[in-house]
């Protein structure tokens, strides 16, 4: 049965192509819905399965969708496009990054300068498929839908890691694809990695994805847009049985995937809503996941209120950990402000070992090509919170939901930021600099509100 996640991936990404070709709504949105939760699924069972050839064509797979649709909407754009204030700071960004590409900056070899520039520049790929893409051919209500049928799946599969106190990933060849790719022994107590537990040895479930801090993020991404779907002109909300069945999901995703960061995200979004739309009634939401929390606590016993009373008093390993590798990135960043290179920090030298700095994705951008970057990167992400803001409270109908989402979402994703290398979550990459770009694409060109000339 493991055999139908690769078999999925394929067929998400066949589906993509063909409905670009067709020129079908939504074509963008297939691949990164559907395959890209369970990327690391699929090709850990591939390896396991000996097939290492679908192993290579899966990994390149998602950078051959971006170009794909990147150079279809260059090429099917109607008139010449006008550069706004976001994408020329997503431009200075790419430019900043090939740069220390090109340059001899740093300890690593062409490659794996390569790989570095991929994981903290596709973004701007994804962002400009979202920004130039033909908004007539984009359905949110049908979009935050999916997402919420993937949802769903995930809230099914966590419940029954729960149930069976087992985790999914031993069964897939997590472990054994790790090691062999990218050199990681397993490690923790339950052959996976520490990521899997916590320090009292509690659980942490992944679901069907990449880990547990990917998944918890994944479902602060679904909430987001799940509030945003069921929001109405008079700002009530309508929940279904299907909005439920969500709501209920990702309750128990970050439940179980015991992500410290993402639970105080998860509950933020619904004061954050509450705020946005003036409604209080939501507010009984939040109140009613804070008191989820609470009673997980109660019922799992004494070892996770000491873990949490650890963790606020900053005195657990993983807390101290996210503090040394903060304090080695801020180091670095202060010795050398333009950087120390493409790859010294993130994906690629946690592979070989000489990770600097870490945990947080501001430092890691800053000490791979310095404080400039940092600040591109914080001044483009307050400016989307800024125009979704204003989206979200001037404009309707689809516009207003596109940008009340993404306003939760990135509201909702400050912490996990700040404590993770949150851009390595294809998933929670993609989508979110997606909508971005669609934000943008509707605030000047579809004139969502009115904007200054």
């Amino acid at each position: 049965m493991l055999i139908l996640f690769p078999i999925a991936f394929i067929l998400a990404f066949i589906g993509s192509i063909v409905a670009l070709v067709r020129e079908r709504k939504n074509a963008v949105f297939i691949f990164i819905i559907f395959a890209l939760p369970i990327y690391t699924t699929a090709l850990s069972v591939s390896f396991d399965l000996g097939l290492r050839w679908l192993v290579t064509m899966l990994q390149f797979s998602k950078e051959i969708f971006v170009l794909i649709f990147f150079v279809n909407t260059i090429l099917t754009l109607h008139k010449k496009p006008t550069f706004y204030l976001i994408d020329k700071l997503l431009l200075a960004f790419l430019v900043l990054n090939l740069f220390y590409l090109i340059l001899p900056i740093g300890s690593f070899g062409f490659y794996e300068k390569l790989m570095a520039f991929r994981n903290i520049s596709f973004l701007v790929f994804i962002y400009f498929i979202g920004r130039f893409i033909d908004t007539s051919k984009i359905y949110i209500n049908e979009v935050f839908s999916l997402v919420g049928l993937v949802g769903i799946a995930a809230g099914l599969v966590v419940l029954g890691e729960f149930l069976f106190d087992t985790h999914f990933q031993t069964i897939t060849g997590y472990a054994e694809y790790n090691s062999y790719y990218f050199g990681q022994e397993p490690s923790g107590n339950y052959g996976l990695s520490w990521t899997f537990e916590n320090e009292s040895g509690y659980k942490r479930f992944a679901s069907f994805f990449a880990n547990p801090l990917d998944h918890a993020a994944a479902a602060v991404i679904t909430i987001s847009m799940l509030l945003a779907l069921t929001v109405s002109s008079n700002n009530k909300v309508k929940f279904s049985n299907f909005t439920l069945l969500v709501l209920i999901a990702t309750l128990a995703s970050i439940i179980f995937a015991f992500s410290r960061a993402a639970f105080v995200s998860y509950c933020m979004v619904f004061y954050v809503y509450s705020l946005v739309t003036k409604n209080r009634a939501v507010l009984k939401w939040a109140n009613y996941a804070i008191l989820a929390g609470l009673m997980v606590i109660v019922f799992f016993g004494q070892d996770i209120y000491d873990h949490l009373v650890e963790t606020v008093l900053l005195q657990d390993n993983s807390s101290l950990t996210h503090i040394t590798d903060w304090l080695n990135g801020i180091e670095s960043i202060t010795a050398h402000p333009f950087g120390i290179g493409l790859g010294e920090s993130g994906r690629v030298s946690v592979y070989d070992n000489l990770q600097t700095g870490g945990e947080n994705a501001l430092i890691i951008i800053g000490v791979q090509v310095g404080v400039l970057g940092m600040l591109l990167y914080l001044l483009i992400y307050g400016k989307l919170i800024q125009i979704c803001y204003q989206m979200a409270m001037h404009s309707s109908g689809k516009y207003r939901k596109l940008a009340l989402a993404l306003l939760l979402i990135k509201i909702g994703l400050i912490l996990p930021i700040l404590s993770s290398d949150l851009e390595s979550y294809i998933f929670i990459s993609y989508m979110q600099w997606l909508l971005c770009g669609l934000v943008i694409n509707y605030y000047y060109e579809e004139k969502a509100i009115s904007v200054p000339a």
